[in-house]
């Protein structure tokens, strides 16, 4: 179940509609953590990288922080540096592109 609300999410988010993406992510998320546990790099932590992506596009600064902060955390803890670099890149991107959020990052 959680990774058809995951594709979803992601027809969703390629449609344009930000909010149900987010609303099926969640979903997924919630999903995942249950039958996978908090910390599951490969499910959990792409999960967060998805919503922190969401939240970016609608210009939602603190929550795209936790959730890329918390997928950061959980790759980190798994010892997956590769898909750190992916989360890092994006909070560097928005450092760029939105100075007033950098201490947030």
């Amino acid at each position: 179940v959680s990774m058809t609300l995951y594709k979803l999410g992601e027809a969703y988010k390629a449609h344009g509609d930000l909010s149900k993406a987010l609303e099926c992510f969640e979903g997924a998320l919630k999903i995942e953590r249950k039958t996978l546990g908090r910390d599951d790099p490969s499910t959990v932590a792409r999960t967060l990288n998805e919503i922190g992506n969401l939240y970016l596009a609608r210009g939602e600064v603190v929550p795209m922080m936790a959730a890329f902060n918390e997928a950061a955390r959980i790759y980190r803890s798994a010892g997956l540096s590769p898909n750190n670099l992916v989360v890092s890149g994006q909070l560097y991107a928005f450092e760029i592109s939105c100075p007033e959020a950098a201490p947030a990052a």
